[in-house]
């Protein structure tokens, strides 16, 4: 499991099926140790872009497409069935952002 930051959601299809597609792009979150100390991710390991095809969950595509920046978001990984990297099994909005439109576009 894993805490990140919403820093923008883009609307685009896909190349093939001319299906909508939501591009969300998101900053990890630094982990805490058992000694209460505060671990960071790698540079190479800090933004996330993760795809939400509308056909697929149509839910979470319509919950981060009225996101703002700002929102904090929590990822769950599985390991994938043809190697054993981790990757995203569910994604959802844990709290909304603290901003207004107003206040993050200029």
């Amino acid at each position: 499991m894993a805490r990140l930051l919403l820093l923008n959601s883009r609307e685009g299809q896909d190349k093939d099926t001319k299906e909508p597609i939501l591009f969300v792009t998101m900053a990890k979150l630094p982990n805490k140790m058992k000694d209460g100390k505060l671990w960071h991710h790698k540079n190479t390991e800090l933004v996330v872009v993760y795809p939400i095809k509308q056909k697929e969950d149509a839910f979470v595509y319509s919950e981060f497409l009225s996101a703002l920046p700002g929102s904090l978001v929590e990822i769950t990984y599985k390991l994938s069935d043809y190697s054993d990297k981790k990757i995203i099994d569910k994604i959802r909005i844990l709290l909304p952002s603290p901003y207004v439109a107003d206040q993050i576009y200029i």
